[in-house]
């Protein structure tokens, strides 16, 4: 099958998490870290990026790391600093 390149938006993080909803149709995407570690989480509905202090610390991923990702439709990413005081950016390429 042929994979098409939607859109690509990169996001600069904080310490605080906050979100991106997808394109609708989209099942898989792209996600690169340019700067320092990014927590990421992804899923529907409210979607939030956990550092510490919880069961429920989400994944991160490294500077210049690349992660191909499947996700569900009408999904949103959500992200922020995976180093507190240490804004981040993240590359999302939505794929299909």
């Amino acid at each position: 099958s042929i994979i098409y390149f939607i859109f690509t938006n990169t996001i600069t993080t904080t310490n605080t998490s906050a979100s991106t909803t997808l394109t609708p149709e989209i099942t898989r995407i792209s996600i690169l870290c340019t700067t320092n570690d990014v927590r990421y989480a992804v899923g529907t509905g409210t979607v939030t990026a956990v550092q510490t202090g919880s069961d429920s610390v989400t994944p991160f991923i490294q500077k210049d790391e690349r992660l191909d990702l499947k996700v569900p439709l009408n999904a949103k990413i959500a992200y922020m600093s995976a180093v507190d005081g240490s804004a981040g950016k993240l590359e999302i390429t939505e794929l299909s």
